[in-house]
């Protein structure tokens, strides 16, 4: 059973990243479907103490964060970065089973998803700003 969650899961993350690819962190629209399947998978991976599935999502939350810098969106880069350094304390609750790496994980991973939402919400309203002044 617990194979077939994180078989699941990985062909979220696949799906998910394969469809975002072309427009990645472009389109908040985009990056709020990234963040809601992150942490369903992540909450897949720290229930099944899968690694192999936390470090996956690890590493493609903090592959968008480079694209985003390198789109030079400066505070979406930053929350990815923080949303994926929080994966430390995951990898680390998984391998040691210390409740207290799992803790710090649940709340600061709290922290940096709400910090993103934020920066999207942020990007959805200067998008429309930005049709507004052009009328």
């Amino acid at each position: 059973m617990k194979k077939s969650y994180s078989l699941l899961a990985f062909l979220l993350i696949a799906l998910l990243f394969m469809g975002c690819a072309g427009q990645s962190v472009e389109k908040p629209e985009q990056v709020l479907k990234l963040i809601d399947t992150a942490v369903k998978i992540t909450e897949q991976a720290a229930k099944d103490k899968d690694i192999k599935l936390a470090r996956e999502v690890w590493t493609q939350i903090s592959e968008y964060g480079v694209k985003a810098k390198e789109l030079e969106k400066k505070e979406l880069a930053d929350s990815l970065g923080k949303l994926a350094s929080t994966y430390v304390y995951l990898v680390s609750y998984i391998e040691t089973g210390d409740n207290n790496q799992l803790t710090i994980f649940r709340n600061s991973f709290e922290q940096a998803v709400a910090q993103l939402r934020k920066c999207v919400a942020a990007q959805q309203q200067a998008q429309v700003d930005n049709r507004q002044s052009k009328k």
